[in-house]
């Protein structure tokens, strides 16, 4: 009984960490108005409907915690994993639901991928106070094939902090007259320098550091948040991913981002953390632990 014991405190933590796979399902879309929001506001104010499938590394998170439901974007990396926010699963939710090829909320169209995972790992440096190192990862329960609905997103990389350029923000995220767009949409801002946004008020200067990057937009012209999790593209690259923003857009108040170039080592490292060692480990200690049953 007692080698029992040893070999379940060894292996059951490795077990409890794979993932479940599920059976792709349509039917997780059918009521996009009943989700909520997680990370506070998401909105994308004086925003337009984007062509279709334009942004083709775009996904839905729905993402479930008991009874709560919480409504998360972010985009796709690799065919194995999703880049988000850490904020959109820190409530270690029991299974996410991403979907890939998806525009429009209410049907579901051509080229669409559903796909349930519980696989997912956030910067164990993420701090809800400070919004600092608010960037995770999910790991899809198989790879994905590429088509022209679904594609990765080029991270930006190397020492560029695109101040003063051009950024385009894309979501779902809650616009000035409906609580959630059904379709996705964009909007253009400009990045500015993070001794500008710090400066804006006490409170920003309270939080803004490197790892941010943050935007503005012209009058009503701009955005809270976006989807929690979404990108902030320059040229089709991602430089950051969607964290925290004021409650009232006509402020005039920055946006601010996760900055990707400075999370570059950490998306590699959480990209090497992958399932499949786990399954490893498991499989490893399995074997050593028959061995020591029955030696």
């Amino acid at each position: 009984m007692y080698k029992i014991l040893v070999c379940a405190v060894l292996v059951l933590p490795y077990v409890h960490s794979l993932p479940v796979e599920q059976e792709n399902s349509t039917s997780y879309f059918a009521h996009p108005m009943d989700v909520h929001f997680t990370g506070g506001s998401t909105r994308i104010i004086g925003g337009e409907e984007v062509e279709a499938h334009a942004y083709p590394f775009q996904a839905v998170l729905l993402i479930y915690k008991g009874e709560a439901e919480y409504f998360c974007g972010g985009t796709l990396i690799s065919n194995r994993l999703v880049l988000t926010a850490a904020h959109c699963v820190i409530m270690k939710p029991d299974y996410i639901v991403v979907g890939l090829g998806v525009h429009s909320l209410k049907e579901v169209g051509t080229g669409v991928l559903t796909l349930q995972t519980s696989d997912y790992v956030a910067h164990s440096g993420y701090n809800g106070d400070t919004f600092q190192n608010d960037i995770a990862l999910i790991r899809l329960p198989q790879n994905v094939t590429f088509t022209e609905y679904i594609q990765p997103v080029q991270l930006a990389n190397g020492i560029n902090k695109y101040e003063g350029d051009k950024a385009t923000l894309i979501g779902w995220g809650q616009t000035e007259s409906v609580s959630l767009s059904l379709v996705l949409r964009g909007v253009n801002a400009t990045i500015m320098t993070n001794d500008a946004c710090g400066n804006v008020n006490p409170t920003y200067k309270e939080v803004i550091r490197p790892m941010h990057i943050c935007t503005y937009g012209t009058g009503t012209v701009g955005v809270c948040s976006g989807d929690s999790g979404g990108p902030l593209l320059v040229d089709g690259v991602q430089v950051g991913i969607t964290s925290f923003g004021t409650e009232i857009c006509t402020l005039g108040m920055p946006s601010v981002f996760t900055r990707i170039t400075e999370f570059q080592d950490w998306i590699a490292r959480g990209a090497a953390t992958t399932h499949d060692a786990l399954h490893f480990t498991a499989v490893v200690l399995l074997a050593l632990c028959f061995s020591y049953l029955f030696n």
